[in-house]
């Protein structure tokens, strides 16, 4: 029993034994605490609460591996941590001007996430840029649209955010018909659609109000309609009541304007 003991620790004295056992407890708190993190995120009901959580994480991690590596740098080259610490200090200074726009999106990240200005999930708008967040880090906010396109930008550089998913939204469409038609009757084939599509339609708040008349065109009338829905459903709404209110003006037999082209032979 004690010649293994000494074996033991006569084993552990080299210095790539002593890394080694660093980098597994230091990959194991990493997965252990990543384990943790897909708990609560599951149990979380909050888009803040679960950005907050995942960021913590991600920076618990660099912590954890930073100390590992600082204990690694201890054993192979016997660089103490204060020691360390004081070196990082003075070339901290040194490229301190260098690093001010790395500072400054840290920090805007930092109230970004305290502030509760966007989580993940959120449909934003972003210097011109809308989509939907699918990541947001202490330094940079990623946003991707409905084509796919991914946009990364830098917490610091973010001067405003239209968060699209905080509210209750309100749809607003247009349809237009012929100035031969029946005004009157396209207000009623429109009002019936309506009030169908309030009673069908899940995503909408209740049936959709004809606000008026919005526009005398050069080739018709156009009406603007109105309709509030959850967030996140405003567009695939709007499609729906277009739809909707072509089939029931077609039913109707009211006309929706279209260019149309005369063409006249010469010498007839």
């Amino acid at each position: 029993m004690k010649e293994n003991i000494e074996f033991i620790s006569g084993f552990l004295k080299y210095s790539w034994v002593q890394a080694v056992i660093i980098a597994v407890i230091a990959i194991l708190f990493v997965r252990i605490l990543k384990v943790i993190i897909r708990r609560a995120v599951k149990k979380s009901k909050s888009t803040r609460a679960e950005t907050l959580v995942r960021v913590l994480g991600n920076t618990v991690a660099a912590v954890i591996y930073f100390f590992a590596f600082m204990q690694m740098l201890q054993i192979f080259f016997n660089v103490t941590p204060s020691s360390l610490l004081a070196a990082t200090g003075i070339v901290g200074v040194a490229f301190g001007f260098g690093a001010q726009t790395l500072v400054k999106d840290v920090i805007s990240g930092f109230f970004l996430l305290l502030e509760d200005q966007t989580a993940v999930g959120d449909l934003v708008t972003i210097g011109g840029f809308t989509g939907t967040i699918e990541k947001i880090t202490l330094r940079t906010t990623v946003v991707k649209n409905a084509a796919g396109d991914l946009y990364t930008v830098p917490n610091g550089s973010i001067s405003d955010v239209i968060n699209h998913s905080r509210s209750e939204r309100t749809v607003f469409v247009e349809v237009s018909i012929s100035y031969e038609s029946d005004i009157n009757a396209a207000f009623e084939a429109l009002r019936h659609e309506a009030e169908l599509a309030g009673t069908e339609m899940d995503e909408l708040a209740g049936a959709p109000e004809i606000l008026g008349v919005s526009m005398l065109g050069e080739s018709g009338v156009s009406i603007k309609l109105s309709a509030k829905c959850a967030p996140g459903n405003q567009f695939t709404v709007e499609r729906e009541l277009l739809k909707r209110f072509k089939y029931a003006l077609d039913n109707s037999g009211i006309e929706i304007p279209y260019n149309h082209i005369v063409i006249q032979e010469k010498g007839k």
